[in-house]
């Protein structure tokens, strides 16, 4: 059995906590979204509904821009 630090260490691209303000859009419906973590291969986001795989999303990042994305999985706390 390993520990959440040794999961960490074999992830492919590290991953950052990120200040930035975030906004998600799921079918032209705004929701409301927290920018949990975020890599080179992806993001993990709180969001306040509930969303499934393969479900689109664009994402409004302040100081990054709009992403496209695609929801690929569900996590504890978000997506």
């Amino acid at each position: 059995m390993s520990d959440q630090s040794d999961f960490d260490e074999k992830r492919r691209h590290k991953r950052l906590k990120p200040a930035n303000n975030v906004k998600a859009k799921i079918n032209d419906e705004e929701i409301e979204a927290t920018l949990l973590d975020v890599s080179a291969g992806g993001a993990a986001l709180d969001l306040k509904r509930d969303v499934n795989p393969d479900d689109p999303i664009e994402l409004m990042i302040d100081d990054v821009g709009e992403l496209s994305a695609t929801v690929s999985r569900s996590l504890d706390d978000g997506v």
